[in-house]
C-alpha cells in the first residue's frame, strides 16, 4: 500500500491524537494518586513535627524543674539543716541555724526566681518540722508513697495546692544524718514549691505552631494547668479528655499523630508526651483545616486542570469517534461473538491500518475457531485449580500464622504462671517457709517435677517450632567457652528437679577442661533437655540412681554425654528416637508428661553448631547420650573411643 495515501496519513494523525487525550487523562489519574500520597504524608510529617515541639518544650522545662531539684538538693546537704535533723533523741534540736539557712534560701531564691512559694524541713514521717510559712510547721508535707520515692532519690512532680487552688512544682530532696547515724536511711525530707509561670510562658508561645496550634500541660486528674491559646480562663477550670490524655494515664504512652475532637470541640491532630510519673501530659495540637490547607489548593487546582484536560478529551473522542471508533467497535462486536464461540467475519472495507486489520482477522477466524474451543476447556481447567491453590495457600499460610502465634502465646503465659510455682516449691523444699512433713514434702517434690516438666515442654514447643520456620539460631559467642562450666551449670539447673525424684548428679572428671565455640544458652539446652529425659528415665526401685556427665577431648571437637541407669530404649523404637512429637515410653504408666520434642531440638541444636549426636542404649542397663561442639582452640586428644550409634 502507498505511503502517500491521504487515509493512511490521517489515520496516524488520528492515533497520535488519541494517545494524546489518553496521556491528559493519565495525568489527571496520577495527580489524583499525589494528592491521597500528600494527604498521607502531610498527616506523617505534622505528627512527627508536632512531637518533636512536644518533646522539645517538656525537655526545656524538664531543665529548669532538674535546676529546682538540685537547688533543693544543695540545701538539703546543708550542714545546719542536717544538724538540725541529726538530735532524735531528744535533746534540743539546731533550729536557729536551720532556719537562718532556710531563710537565706528564700532570700537567693527569690531574687532570681519570682515563682518560689516555700520551703520546708520534714521528718523521716513527712511531719513539717520547719517551713518559710511557720503556720503549717507541724502539718504532714508528704504522703507514704512520696516518702518511699525520695528515700531512693530526689525527684519532683506536679501537684494541686487545694488552699492556693493552683498547681505546684513540688521537688524533694532527702537529708541524711552525717553526724555518724545511720547514713542509708533519710533523716528527713526538704521540700519546696513553685508556680508553674515559667512552664506556663514556654508552651504559650506559639512559635512553629501557626495560626491554630496550641501546647498545654494537663495533669493526672485531667484538669488543665497551664493557660489555653484560645480560651480565656481555662487554666485550673478546664477538663481535657482527649485520647492523649486517655493514653497516657490509663497506659503510659505517647500519641504521635491523631486525629481527634479537643476540649474546644474542634477537630486537631495532635500529638503529646507523656510524663505519668510526674503526673502530667503535655499535648501539642494544630487545627485540622490549617494542617489540609495547603493539600486543598493544591487539589482545587488540580480539579480545574482535570476538568479542562477532560473537557478536551471528550471533545476529541468526539470529533474521532465517527472515523476510528465506528468500525473499531464493529471489530470489537464481532470478535466478542468469536469470543463467545460464534465465529463470524467483520464487514469493514477501508483502505487503511484498520482495513488491513480487520482483512487479517477474517483471515484468522477459520483457524482460531476450532482452538479456541480447546483453550477454553484447558483455561476453565487451569483457573480453577489455580482458584483452589490460592485457597488452600491462603488456609496453609493463615494456619501457619495461627499456629506460631498459639504457640508464643501459650508459651509465655505458662511460663508466667510456671516460675513462680518452681520458686515457691524450692523454698518450701529448702525450708524457707518452715519445716515441711514428710508427706507434705512429697506432695511438693511431685509438684516441683511437674512444674519443671511442663516449662520443659513449654520452651521445647516454641524452639520446635522455631525449628521448623528455619528461625532458631545459634548466638557464637566470641570467647571461647568452658565445657566444665557448662556441665556445672547444666548440673546446678537440673539438682532442684533430680532431688524431688532422689536422683544425684556427677560431674566425671577427664582431665584438664576445654574450651568450646559455641552458643552456650543453647547448649545448655541440650544438656539440661537429656538430664531430664534421663531422671525420667531412672525407675524408682532402681538401685543406681546417679546420672553422670563427662566431657572428653578428641581432635577438633568436645564430646559431651549423659549416662544414667534407666530402664534403656527398646532396639525397635531406637530408629525413630529423634523424630518429633516421638517417646520412647508411650505406657499409660510413664511416669511423666512430655512433649516429644526434646531430642528433636537437641539434634537441631547440635547440628546447627556443625556437630553430630548420638547414642548407647540397652533395654535394663541404661542409656548414654552422646553430642559433639567443635573445640574453640582446635586441639585433640588421645583419649579412648567413644561408643557411637547415630
Amino acid at each position: 500500500m502507498d505511503d502517500r495515501n491521504p487515509l493512511r496519513v490521517s489515520l496516524h494523525t488520528k492515533i497520535v491524537l488519541l494517545i494524546m487525550a489518553i496521556s491528559l487523562a493519565s495525568i489527571v489519574l496520577i495527580s489524583a494518586i499525589s494528592i491521597g500520597n500528600g494527604q498521607q504524608l502531610l498527616r506523617r510529617d505534622v505528627g512527627q513535627r508536632l512531637n518533636v515541639i512536644a518533646s522539645d518544650r517538656m525537655q526545656a522545662i524538664e531543665s529548669i524543674w532538674d535546676l529546682r531539684l538540685e537547688q533543693t538538693e544543695a540545701l538539703a546537704s546543708n550542714p545546719n539543716v542536717q544538724n538540725f535533723l541529726a538530735s532524735a533523741d531528744g535533746s534540743p534540736r539546731a533550729e536557729n541555724p536551720a532556719r537562718n539557712s532556710v531563710r537565706e534560701f528564700e532570700s537567693l531564691t527569690k531574687t532570681r526566681d519570682t515563682t518560689f512559694l516555700a520551703v520546708r524541713i520534714t521528718d523521716g514521717g513527712g511531719k513539717i518540722l520547719l517551713s518559710t510559712d511557720p503556720a503549717t510547721e507541724g502539718d504532714n508535707a508528704l504522703d507514704p508513697d512520696m516518702i518511699r520515692r525520695a528515700s531512693f532519690s530526689p525527684f519532683y512532680t506536679v501537684t494541686f495546692d487545694d488552699e492556693l487552688g493552683i498547681a505546684v512544682l513540688e521537688t524533694v530532696a532527702p537529708i541524711y544524718d552525717q553526724t555518724g547515724g545511720n547514713t542509708s536511711i533519710p533523716a528527713g525530707f526538704v521540700t519546696a514549691l513553685r508556680e508553674l509561670d515559667r512552664a506556663n510562658r514556654i508552651l504559650t508561645n506559639p512559635l512553629f505552631l501557626g495560626d491554630t496550634g496550641e501546647i498545654y500541660l494537663v495533669d493526672r486528674n485531667g484538669l488543665m494547668i497551664t493557660d489555653s491559646r484560645f480560651v480565656e480562663g481555662a487554666k485550673y477550670h478546664q477538663v481535657v479528655e482527649s485520647p492523649p490524655v486517655q493514653e497516657c494515664f490509663a497506659n503510659g504512652a505517647d500519641v504521635v499523630g491523631g486525629l481527634y475532637a479537643n476540649y474546644r470541640g474542634s477537630y486537631v491532630y495532635g500529638a503529646s508526651n507523656c510524663d505519668k510519673n510526674l503526673g502530667v501530659v503535655l499535648i501539642s495540637e494544630v487545627d485540622r483545616d490549617e494542617m489540609f490547607l495547603p493539600l486543598k489548593t493544591l487539589q482545587y487546582q488540580y480539579l480545574l486542570m482535570a476538568g479542562g484536560i477532560i473537557a478536551a478529551a471528550g471533545a476529541s473522542a468526539f470529533f474521532l469517534s465517527r472515523s476510528i471508533l465506528k468500525p473499531l467497535f464493529r471489530l470489537r462486536t464481532t470478535m466478542g461473538k468469536v469470543e463467545a464461540g460464534y465465529f463470524e467475519k467483520v464487514d469493514i472495507a477501508r483502505r487503511d491500518e484498520i482495513g488491513e486489520l480487520a482483512a487479517s482477522f477474517n483471515a484468522m477466524v477459520e483457524e482460531i475457531g476450532i482452538k479456541t474451543k480447546k483453550i477454553h476447556l484447558k483455561n476453565d481447567i487451569l483457573s480453577f485449580m489455580a482458584s483452589r491453590l490460592e485457597v488452600q495457600a491462603d488456609e496453609l499460610k493463615k494456619a501457619d500464622r495461627e499456629k506460631e502465634e498459639f504457640a508464643l502465646m501459650v508459651s509465655h503465659e505458662l511460663k508466667t504462671f510456671l516460675v513462680p510455682i518452681i520458686g515457691y516449691s524450692e523454698l518450701m523444699l529448702d525450708g524457707t517457709f518452715g519445716e515441711l512433713s514428710p508427706i507434705q514434702r512429697e506432695k511438693v517434690m511431685i509438684m516441683l517435677e511437674r512444674a519443671w516438666s511442663l516449662l520443659y515442654m513449654t520452651q521445647n514447643v516454641l524452639d520446635a517450632r522455631m525449628l521448623e520456620t528455619g528461625k532458631l539460631r545459634m548466638n557464637i559467642e566470641k570467647e571461647p567457652v568452658s565445657a566444665n562450666a557448662l556441665l556445672k551449670e547444666c548440673k546446678n539447673r537440673a539438682l532442684p528437679l533430680a532431688r524431688s525424684r532422689n536422683i544425684d548428679i556427677a560431674i566425671m572428671e577427664s582431665g584438664a577442661d576445654l574450651a568450646v565455640s559455641c552458643d552456650s544458652g543453647r547448649v545448655l539446652q541440650v544438656l539440661d533437655n537429656l538430664v531430664s529425659n534421663a531422671v525420667k528415665a531412672i525407675p524408682e526401685n532402681s538401685h543406681d540412681r546417679t546420672i553422670r556427665l563427662r566431657v572428653e577431648g578428641r581432635i577438633g571437637e568436645a564430646i559431651f554425654s549423659v549416662k544414667d541407669s534407666g530402664t534403656g530404649i527398646p532396639e525397635e523404637i531406637q530408629p525413630r528416637l529423634f523424630r518429633k512429637f516421638y517417646e520412647s515410653d508411650t505406657s499409660p504408666t510413664r511416669q511423666a508428661a512430655a512433649s516429644g520434642l526434646g531430642l528433636t531440638i537437641s539434634k537441631g541444636i547440635v547440628e546447627a553448631h556443625g556437630g553430630r549426636i548420638w547414642f548407647v542404649s540397652a533395654p535394663g542397663v541404661g542409656s548414654s547420650f552422646y553430642f559433639s561442639i567443635p573445640r574453640a582452640d582446635g586441639k585433640g586428644a588421645d583419649l579412648r573411643p567413644v561408643g557411637e550409634r547415630r
